[in-house]
């Protein structure tokens, strides 16, 4: 405990650490979309972006970079 000292502060039914799966930010965002593509991703100046659109934006982003990578 002396090398995590915030975890006194915890409530009991708080765990110190938590499993991560084996998963990738994209699979994540995938698969959340894939569930709950109406559900808001996140809001940004009173603008909602629900799953499904913020999969689309970030699909759209990484082949626009595909792309540049092609050309040089």
């Amino acid at each position: 405990m002396a090398s995590r000292p915030w975890l006194k502060n915890y409530e009991p039914h708080v765990p110190a650490g938590i499993q991560y799966p084996d998963k990738t930010i994209p699979q994540f965002l995938s698969d959340t979309q894939g569930k709950h593509p109406r559900y808001i991703a996140c809001t940004f100046n009173d603008i909602d972006t629900t799953y499904e659109e913020l999969n689309g934006k970030v699909n759209g982003m990484a082949h626009a970079l595909r792309k540049l990578e092609n050309i040089t």
